[in-house]
């Protein structure tokens, strides 16, 4: 019974968490889409191997091309500033302008649609066939969601099973249409907090940040496929603001009073967004050199101790509605655990038996199963555990005479929640690391350990609920703190070239006009660069095990 319940946590639970944010890393296979561009326009080449050893690329993993231009450091070297100013800061709180945001994007979308497509001549005919009961195989779902994506081309998935195209006025009209939603996002980028703890007694933890995390996506692909039009059409200017306010959205999430480790990974990739759109705006021909800007984008921020702080709401408030006071109550009780009457006990019991209850909810297939209520689920628990909670007292001192006494709650909590905090305290510590340091003393960040860590009491829940998400959250930060250094080096290129009459530097080493630094965040390896003619090779590791290479092609001279 014991492990049935365990694996049913695994199996329902923490895949609904971790999946949310998959897609923002997920490769990218989709068509190559026909945007109008200004003639000077430059792509990024980016192909993903499978195979190890590929014959024309050598490597197993990303394989990025791009071509540069030398370019001298801007005047004054923040012209083009990708962070907020502490000076633009002002009080209030964000997360109500963001959810207003969101709320216009959505209105937006809606009446663009039913203005532009559904309206529409073209629509019509081919939604005929269904409209008049004709086989499914025959509805041309390919020439709606053509027609969706011409109207709206920046969701995404309307255009990524088909080749499509759309014209500059198109997206010009769309973009002017989504001004109000700029507009929105750069007055909530000035505010100083970003608190949607005000949902939280309403809706619940789990659906506050399942809401916030959905609602601050959305306007980071907005962002994101705005500060590509820029940069395509050559507003190289409002496209660095634009990235400023992406930027600026990651950080109100790690900064939010919600910062649960998913959306730690949400922040991590928006930033993602942005970063990818700073390498697509250094390619162009035409463009200033960033290395001051990338230099004051916020590092080494300690987001995922603030992530491990909030996971413990999953406990001590069961996800459901709760106010201020209930949560600080709840968290005094975790910490205070043979001081606690037999009420608090069984309140804490019952939050923490929440998450097996959730899980026993609902079936495989995700239909409600009503087999368990939430009392038989901390009935299991207690008769699970009590032996151990009664062994603890015992070696605490105390007789089995005064254990008797007390209530099954006061027995069984204390050691459900003490096995939970001992993990957790070793993670909260760890995080704290650099990673890939050596710590032989904490297990729980040794992969093997993980690896064959043993279910062996419901509390071990707990850790293999976020233990994959804290992992995940490490990496992720890694490699956006990678990122900013390779693209750092790619702008110390640039100017390096400016300066030595189009050369490239023969070794990383050889650049002691500003600081690079040259070490992976991900597996603390220096990156292996070389030239090849007029070409420059950096190998390092994106992803655990597998190598990617950026291939930078220098361009000597360029003329409008």
């Amino acid at each position: 019974m014991k492990k049935i319940l365990i694996i049913l946590v695994a199996v329902l639970v923490l895949p609904q968490v971790l999946l949310q944010d998959a897609g923002s890393y997920a490769a990218d296979n989709t068509p190559e889409f026909q945007y109008p561009t200004i003639k000077t326009f430059r792509d990024v080449g980016v192909k993903r191997n499978t195979v190890a050893g590929d014959a024309k690329n050598g490597v197993r993993g990303q394989h990025t091309k791009i071509t540069v231009t030398p370019a001298d450091l801007p005047y004054p070297m923040l012209k083009y500033r990708l962070n907020t100013y502490v000076t633009e800061i002002e009080s209030g709180n964000a997360a109500p302008l963001y959810a207003e945001a969101f709320s216009t994007h959505e209105k937006i979308l809606n009446l663009t649609l039913k203005s532009g497509v559904y309206n529409s001549a073209d629509y019509a005919k081919a939604k005929f066939p269904e409209l008049f009961n004709v086989p499914a195989e025959k509805i041309d779902e390919n020439a709606i969601r053509k027609l969706q994506f011409k109207a709206f081309p920046l969701i995404s998935h309307w255009g990524g099973e088909l080749l499509s195209a759309v014209t500059a006025e198109q997206e010009e009209k769309l973009f002017r249409s989504l001004q109000p939603v700029y507009d929105l996002i750069e007055k909530a980028s000035k505010k100083r907090e970003c608190d949607w703890s005000y949902l939280v007694e309403y809706r619940g933890i789990a659906t506050t940040f399942d809401h916030a995390v959905n609602n601050t996506r959305a306007l980071a692909r907005f962002l994101g496929g705005k500060a590509q039009w820029e940069i395509r059409n050559g507003k190289y200017n409002d496209a660095v603001k634009t990235l400023r306010l992406g930027f600026r959205l990651a950080d109100h999430i790690f900064d939010s009073d919600l910062p649960f480790l998913v959306p730690v990974l949400c922040g991590l990739a928006i930033e993602n967004v942005m970063l990818n759109n700073i390498q697509l705006l250094i390619t162009q021909p035409d463009t200033p050199n960033l290395y001051p800007a990338l230099t004051q984008l916020s590092r080494n921020r300690n987001i995922l101790q603030k992530a491990m702080q909030a996971e413990l709401l999953w406990v001590i408030s069961d996800m459901k509605p709760r106010s201020k006071a209930e949560i600080q109550k709840s968290l005094k009780s975790f910490e205070e655990l043979d001081e606690n009457n037999k009420e608090d006990c069984k309140t804490l019991l019952y939050n923490f038996t929440g998450l097996l209850h959730l899980a026993l909810s609902y079936t495989i297939n995700g239909e409600e199963n009503s087999k368990y209520d939430e009392s038989q689920v901390v009935a299991g628990v207690c008769a699970l555990c009590y032996p151990y909670g009664k062994t603890r007292l015992l070696k605490r001192g105390l007789t089995e005479a005064e254990i008797d006494k007390l209530s099954v709650y006061q027995v069984v909590t204390p050691y459900v929640v003490e096995k939970i905090r001992a993990p957790y305290d070793e993670l909260a510590v760890a995080v704290t690391l650099p990673r890939n340091s050596k710590n032989t003393a904490l297990k729980l960040i040794d992969d093997k350990y993980i690896a064959n860590y043993k279910l062996d009491s419901p509390p071990d829940m707990f850790v293999m609920f976020f233990l994959p998400a804290l992992n995940a959250s490490k990496d992720a930060t890694a490699r956006v703190d990678q990122t900013i250094d390779i693209l750092q080096i790619v702008e110390v290129i640039r100017y390096y070239a400016a300066v030595n009459d189009g050369k490239l530097p023969e070794s990383l080493d050889k650049i002691d006009l500003l600081h690079v630094n040259t070490i992976s965040a991900l597996n603390n390896k220096p990156f292996a660069y070389r030239v090849e003619s007029n070409k420059a090779i950096i190998d390092y590791e994106f992803v655990r095990g597998d190598e990617s290479r950026l291939e930078i092609t220098l361009e000597k001279k360029f003329e409008k």
